[in-house]
């Protein structure tokens, strides 16, 4: 019992871990939603990941767009979060020798 309930408690948790999200209505009778971002188009039933790594999807109720990349905190003072926006990766390293990476505490 206290497994199923462990599972299902992180089962809860897991969306979290995913970045934030935003959803957006479409104007009556849109048959395509806007990516803010990189301003295209995209038809209703399509997904497709913007140049800052949003995964976004387009349906007849909307537009949903989810970060991909993590906010990273816990960091030492003396390190900064670098974002690769064409690999859809990050690393924490030193701001005086970006071959050093650093430890950091939690990725939300």
């Amino acid at each position: 019992m206290r497994s199923a309930v462990l599972v299902l408690g992180l089962c809860a948790l897991f969306p979290l871990v995913l970045g934030d999200c935003f959803r957006s209505l479409l104007d009556q009778g849109a048959t395509q939603c806007k990516d803010d971002t990189d301003q295209t188009m995209h038809d209703i039933g399509s997904s497709w990941r913007n140049s800052k790594c949003v995964e976004c999807a387009c349906s007849a109720n909307g537009l949903r767009c989810c970060d991909s990349l993590p906010s990273v905190s816990g960091y030492p003072e003396d390190c900064v979060v670098e974002f690769d926006y064409e690999k859809c990766t990050f690393a924490v390293i030193k701001k005086n020798d970006r071959s050093v990476e650093c430890d950091f505490d939690a990725v939300l």
